[in-house]
């Protein structure tokens, strides 16, 4: 009987604990349902708004996601821009204190400041701004393989100067990599540019990166120079401060990026001179002052303009004309020998048959509605056949790394590198190559049935065998410009004195 008694005790507890409980978590779930119902009230499906302002870098959505809500948050620097609906550099964004897109402007409604103009008179605005931006292209002066431009910047190269068809021409398609070069992003460099991946001439795919000083291994930037990769500059210091490099000086251009390059060269191992491409961090350019400072330390070439999104894309240049685009920014009005790879923007629209209004983002890491692998795929497919369809300019494929190894992001590089075998599957005249073999296909435009014998991108072709630094030194360092912090330096070099920084590039320490 004691025994059924103590049954029956435990049994009613338990039930007593239940009937505790079960209120408690029915009660837990119905607040966040009725706070996405009062948020979602009257609201544009997939527009992004803030639910809080004191996180610029953070905005939701109202969508058909389970909960009916999605939170997104740009990568450090990026902020959210609410109008055009992208992730941007903080300096340029000016509504971080509002939570919703300001409306487009109307006959009724006019005020700036409370409505975003539209298209053409922004054009009527920019077409002011570009009455200093230097002469018009003349394309009877300026020949290859010094000069090239056209008066839209979408005219091919070859087709005037050889009579090449627009199907005659290679699609190129530069991947290009922004930031510090470390181990853990030498984990997915080593899967997209793996040795069996070749273009159609039988050459390994090629990348660029666009190396900063601060963490990078340099055994890993030596293996990727070693592989046939470019190696450009991103800066020393890749300075966050506002305004340093849109308005810095000639020293400050000269420390950072001259600087960056006499760093890599000397901890990996660089001496063919090939380190020549520039891309400004935070894609902020420094005007007439960046490009006398490249022109005088031969930097021929310039990778951080952006060309605004547009139906036609925009093919390199050199800057002996004006722009031919719309250009954001301190950009150079000045003449300079220099080449520029402009960085075409990107359509980041989810389904490319709608055409609704969206404004392109320049690094795919910047498409902030790019959450899942199905938007990836369609990202880079849609972007692709918006070139190889109209008249081939080089498709740029812009990262910062974090991007790709995000936790957010898992799968993305497994989409990429289907992508990039289905591409070199399906077509025989898709490139993948770097920055500066694509200016060196411009100079010397040659037709698709000819580029198995082209030269200039058979240097390096394939490589194998075993790394030239496979046991680097691991060089704990200080400098006294970065007082308080050890950062270790992987080289093969001699370990240098000091960590190397802006005024002392060899770590010498003096």
């Amino acid at each position: 009987a004691g025994t059924s008694r103590a049954c029956f005790l435990v049994l009613l507890m338990l039930v007593v604990s239940t009937l505790q409980f079960t209120p408690r978590r029915t009660r837990k779930r119905y607040p966040g349902k009725s706070r996405v119902k009062e948020l979602c009230k009257d609201r544009i499906f997939n527009e992004f708004f803030r639910d809080q302002t004191e996180n610029c870098a953070k905005v939701v959505k109202c969508d058909t996601s389970r909960t009916g809500l999605s939170t997104t948050t740009c990568s450090a620097p990026l902020v959210f821009d609410i109008d055009t609906q992208i992730c941007n550099y903080e300096e340029r964004v000016n509504n971080c204190d509002r939570v919703n897109k300001m409306p487009e402007c109307t006959e009724e409604e006019r005020d700036v400041t409370k409505c975003i103009p539209k298209e053409e008179e922004q054009n009527l605005e920019i077409a002011v701004e570009e009455l200093n931006l230097g002469p018009e292209c003349d394309r009877s002066k300026c020949i290859l393989p010094d000069c090239y431009c056209s008066a839209d910047g979408t005219l091919a190269p070859g087709v005037e100067e050889l009579g090449l068809d627009i199907k005659e021409i290679p699609q190129m398609i530069t991947i290009t990599f922004n930031g510090a070069v470390t181990g853990e992003n030498m984990n997915i460099y080593d899967r997209l540019f793996n040795s069996e991946r070749v273009n159609p001439n039988g050459c390994s795919v090629k990348g660029t990166f666009y190396v900063s000083h601060k963490y990078t291994n340099y055994s890993a930037v030596q293996e990727l120079h070693r592989k046939g990769h470019e190696i450009g500059v991103f800066s020393v210091t890749n300075s966050e401060e506002p305004e340093y490099w849109e308005k810095g000086s000639y020293d400050t251009w000269l420390l950072e990026m001259a600087g960056n390059r006499q760093i890599i060269e000397q901890f990996a191992d660089i001496k063919d001179g090939s380190v020549i491409g520039v891309r400004a961090p935070y894609l902020k350019v420094g005007g007439n002052t960046q490009f006398k400072m490249m022109n005088d330390t031969y930097f021929p070439y310039d990778s951080s303009i952006t060309a605004p999104l547009s139906k036609v894309p925009i093919w390199p240049y050199t800057l002996d004309y004006r722009i031919p685009h719309k250009c954001h920014g301190n950009c150079p009005n000045e003449p300079w020998p220099i080449w520029e790879m402009p960085i075409n923007e990107l359509d980041r629209r989810e389904d490319p048959t709608f055409d609704e209004e969206l404004t392109g983002c320049p690094l795919v890491s910047s498409c902030t509605n790019i959450q899942d692998k199905e938007q990836f795929q369609t990202l880079l497919q849609h972007n692709f056949e918006r070139h190889y369809l109209t008249n081939r300019a080089p498709l740029s494929l812009a990262f910062n790394p974090f991007w790709l190894r995000g936790d957010s992001n898992k799968g993305f590089v497994d989409v990429f590198e289907n992508w990039m075998d289905k591409i070199l599957l399906e077509y025989n005249d898709v490139y993948f190559v770097t920055a500066f073999q694509t200016i060196s296909w411009i100079i010397n435009p040659t037709s698709n049935v000819n580029m198995q014998g082209f030269d200039e991108w058979k240097e390096k072709c394939t490589v194998d065998g075993q790394a030239a630094c496979y046991l680097p030194n691991v060089c704990p360092l200080r400098t006294a410009e970065l007082p308080g912090e050890t950062i270790r330096l992987h080289t093969c070099q001699q370990c240098p004195r000091r960590y190397p920084w802006l005024l002392d590039p060899e770590g010498s320490g003096n």
